[in-house]
């Protein structure tokens, strides 16, 4: 599972967000590192991947158990991607679940394999959720912002879940997919 420290940025709403149709629910990730094994930021700079290759090896250096080394090697390579993808700022989630925890879902001409990580956890704090540009919200003055049918839709959503409290927001990135 992946977050970005970068809530509105154009890259991420392009996509994962079709177009700027999407929503960006921004949370604590120390909260949400507690349903995973593994959490931690994404490295983009070569130098530091290097450094941080050399301390996994180094602590592997005694391990026998062929099952450790290879989730940490994992874990490890899903911690480092190229610079370009750096505007990300990259949070992820690694999970090593038993095999019959995994669950399978179509994507598109595919089947993609995932895991339930919230199921049993308690709600996790939603802090804010931003609406994508694609929506056409950002110049609407606050009344008309919170009749929005997408506005409204969300608040709903958020009030059924006990997230009384959590802010709603418009991108405040100018662009239109259209």
């Amino acid at each position: 599972m992946s977050f970005s420290g970068n809530p509105d940025e154009l890259g991420q709403w392009r996509g994962y967000a079709a177009n700027g149709m999407g929503c960006s629910i921004v949370t604590n990730p120390l909260q949400i590192s507690l349903v995973a094994d593994v959490a931690g930021w994404v490295l983009y700079d070569s130098k530091k991947q290097k450094a941080f290759a050399r301390k996994i090896l180094e602590g592997l250096r005694n391990e026998r158990d062929i099952n450790i080394i290879g989730q940490v090697l994992v874990a490890a390579a899903s911690y480092m991607k190229h610079e370009g993808f750096q505007p990300e700022m990259e949070f992820r989630l690694l999970k090593f679940p038993d095999s019959k925890a995994v669950q399978f879902r179509e994507s598109g001409d595919r089947l993609v394999p995932y895991i339930d990580y919230l199921k049993g956890v308690t709600a996790l704090p939603v802090n804010r959720i931003l609406i994508g540009h694609g929506w056409q919200l950002s110049d609407l003055k606050q009344a008309d912002f919170d009749r929005n049918h997408v506005v409204q839709g969300i608040r709903r959503l958020l009030t059924v879940r006990g997230q009384y409290t959590t802010v709603i927001a418009s991108s405040a990135i100018p662009y239109d997919p259209k």
